[in-house]
């Protein structure tokens, strides 16, 4: 019975400081706060903001570099859409002006052919005023001629359509027959025209005859038309060193004591349907198409153009260019023309 009342005690002891221990770890976690494990987790946790921090710093700014490529991005567009949608303007304006001056210069023979027509057919038959007519007719057509000639070689030029036809040529021939065109403009103005090639020290060469007499009559049918009565029209053709025995390199100058070329002018006066605003006013005739199919056909040769001008002293333009030199045997004895295709 002792034993019994002994075993009992110790057993309720044990059980009842164990369930105190329970309770007493218990209470412990139960009082383990938030603020105390920041407490004790103080650095990792300043760590971790710090890092996250980082990476919105990071985000944000690579945001705020996106937003400044795209808003460079939009304003280069637009500045681009601006700059094209002026030079469409633009475009558009020297396509009117063009439109209504060729259409002044294209009435204006028409009516000539038309009107001399009728004068011949009312004539009867009085041959010498017959012939008279049918003369100004034939010069009204020409000019007529010139002009769709023109307007048709520079939509060819826009196209890349355009082709060096290179053959032997000699250069006196090619002046001389340029030369035969322009004596007979001269002459109606009483004008003196100077052709000096003295300089030249190789006449024979390698080129595109037809697109050179469509250069030199075109410089110096502007030259006529700008200059006025008994003024004085040169053209002179000089070769500049070095002289090497396969290249000849040469200078074409055109010069006249006409009227001469604004600044503002010769800015854009190797666009296509500009001209002169004194021409138009003063009623020469012409399309603004004469110097950008020089141009185009000068680096086409892989040359250059350039014009010194003075208002009421003269204009004088300078080609630079290349030929290749040909003996006079080769010029006498070919025929054939090698084709050279220079589409840009």
């Amino acid at each position: 019975m002792t034993v019994r009342i002994l075993n009992h005690g110790w057993s309720s002891f044990g059980s009842y400081c164990g369930l105190n221990y329970a309770y007493a770890y218990i209470k412990n976690i139960v009082t383990y706060t938030a603020a105390d494990f920041i407490h004790d987790n103080l650095g990792l946790i300043a760590g971790v903001i710090g890092v996250i921090l980082f990476l919105l710093v990071i985000v944000f700014a690579r945001h705020d570099q996106d937003m400044r490529k795209i808003a460079r991005k939009e304003a280069k567009q637009k500045k681009e859409l601006e700059e094209a949608l002026e030079a469409a303007r633009e475009a558009g304006m020297a396509r009117t002006v063009f439109l209504r001056n060729m259409s002044h210069d294209i009435r204006t023979p028409l009516n000539a052919v038309l009107g001399f027509t009728d004068l011949a057919l009312k004539e009867g038959t009085d041959i010498a005023k017959i012939q008279e007519y049918l003369e100004k007719i034939r010069v009204s057509g020409n000019h007529l001629l010139a002009i769709v000639n023109e307007v048709l070689e520079i939509s060819r030029i826009e196209s890349g359509q355009t082709e060096l036809y290179e053959e032997p040529a000699d250069m006196d021939a090619i002046v001389e027959e340029v030369a035969v065109i322009i004596r007979e403009q001269t002459q109606e103005k009483n004008q003196q025209l100077v052709i000096d090639l003295s300089g030249v020290q190789n006449h024979e060469i390698l080129c595109d005859k037809l697109r050179i007499k469509e250069i030199l009559v075109n410089l110096l049918g502007n030259a006529v038309k700008f200059t006025p009565q008994e003024g004085l029209i040169t053209l002179q053709i000089v070769q500049t060193p070095p002289y090497e025995k396969e290249i000849g390199h040469y200078e074409i100058h055109v010069k006249d004591t006409g009227c001469g070329m604004s600044p503002s002018f010769m800015e854009k006066m190797f666009e296509p349907f500009e001209r002169e605003k004194n021409s138009t006013l003063s009623g020469v005739q012409g399309t603004g198409l004469g110097l950008p199919i020089v141009k185009r056909f000068v680096d086409l040769m892989e040359g250059t153009i350039e014009a010194i001008s003075t208002e009421g002293v003269g204009t004088e333009f300078i080609i630079k260019t290349d030929f290749l030199l040909v003996s006079r045997a080769l010029l006498e004895t070919t025929n054939r023309p090698s084709t050279v295709s220079l589409k840009r």
